[in-house]
């Protein structure tokens, strides 16, 4: 056991096996401090569905030292304050960092061998998006390493570096991502061969995630019946007039919707495009928006606006076989311009994709960090100047 951790869990009866541990990694210590300890009391409402001998396991790093801990179904009707830690770490960890990733993963998948594991990436999010420019795509978490809940200006996680640390692990049967813009093309693509699913949404995330009390029942399933989770999901804001997206990634097409996207973009490459009207979660430097992000076009809008019809119907089928469930609402909140957004259901896929425009070039380096995404280096090649 490492020095700046303190063990304090008490000795039980071996146990069999567990089938699933679902891993929860709570990167708050940032302005969604609060929100984290309305999900663990979604989730302690929720353990009583856990299996017997499964478990779900938090890492917590909030304002304060970080902490695990283990929920199971006899944990039901505790309250977040008498829930017992396994382990307290006796120093600030940065959370949204590969290090601590790799450290906490190895340190839960030692403890906890199980059949199968599913993870729950917890945070704020950017998808590929690079952080500052910094020519790195750095887009998941924020650890402002300063205790402050009010703060969001910190360390955040380059995707590729937390994909190198994911596919050590040949488990894990989906990631979760309660955060924001994370279902991108790059991202999953980037995490290809480090899950079978991922599940998560392309435009903003609602502050308080997802409803853990409804959807714990489907965590545990050896097959995660996704159209059922993605449902109780949406349908859980949707009851409450919460606008909402949500998809889940078949991870096993990806390289080959990679290989036809190609040869598509590969014949129209040179053409002028429109996509003023195309469903977009981030409207670059529009009124509002600013220009911290490029524009997060709906992969399905995009490819609408640039092949032919024959193609497009071609070019669908594979869309549908990487995306086998996708939720919307009518419209999504915008936190930038503070007024809901409208969603056109016929071009909805819930992916999103970032197109290496010259409008970027002057005022950001976008398309320059974009070229070091694995999804680029395979959809683009020779196509993408990085210019």
């Amino acid at each position: 056991m490492m020095s700046c951790e303190k063990d304090t869990s008490t000795k039980t009866p071996k146990t069999q096996k567990p089938k699933r541990v679902v891993i929860m990694y709570a990167a708050a210590e940032n302005t969604l401090s609060d929100y984290i300890i309305g999900d663990i009391k979604e989730i302690l409402q929720g353990c009583k569905s856990i299996p017997e001998n499964d478990k779900f396991i938090i890492y917590y790093d909030n304002v304060g030292l970080p902490a695990i801990y283990e929920v199971t179904n006899k944990t039901y009707g505790a309250s977040i304050n008498s829930l017992p830690s396994v382990v307290d770490f006796q120093e600030d960890l940065d959370s949204a960092s590969p290090e601590t990733l790799e450290m906490i993963m190895s340190r839960i998948i030692e403890r906890y061998p199980a059949d199968s594991y599913g993870l729950i990436l917890w945070s704020h999010g950017s998808g590929w998006v690079p952080y500052y420019n910094s020519y790195k795509t750095k887009s998941f978490g924020v650890d402002n390493k300063k205790n402050d809940k009010n703060n969001d200006v910190g360390t955040e996680m380059n995707i590729s570096d937390m994909a190198q640390v994911l596919s050590k692990y040949k488990n894990i049967e989906y990631i979760m991502f309660d955060a924001c813009f994370m279902q991108t093309i790059e991202v999953a693509y980037e995490l290809r061969n480090a899950t079978k699913y991922i599940i998560a949404n392309p435009s903003e995330m609602v502050g308080q995630g997802a409803p853990y009390n409804l959807i714990m029942p489907y965590l545990f399933e050896e097959e995660v019946d996704l159209q059922a989770l993605l449902y109780d999901f949406h349908d859980y804001y949707a009851r409450k007039n919460v606008g909402l997206t949500l998809s889940a990634i078949d991870t096993k097409y990806l390289e080959s919707f990679a290989e036809i996207t190609r040869s598509y973009l590969k014949r129209h490459i040179d053409e002028n495009w429109n996509f003023s009207t195309t469903l977009n979660y981030f409207k670059f430097g529009a009124p509002g928006w600013g220009i911290a992000f490029p524009d997060m076009y709906d992969i399905r809008g995009l490819m609408q606006v640039i092949l032919t019809d024959e193609e497009y119907e071609e070019w669908n089928k594979e869309l549908n076989k990487l995306v086998p469930v996708a939720y919307c609402s009518d419209y999504w909140y915008s936190s930038y311009p503070q007024e809901n957004q409208t969603i056109d259901k016929e071009q909805y896929s819930g992916v999103s994709m970032f197109l290496p425009l010259n409008k970027y070039i002057m005022s950001t380096t976008f398309n320059r960090d974009y070229s070091s995404t694995a999804w680029a280096k395979a959809v683009w090649r020779e196509l993408y100047s990085g210019s």
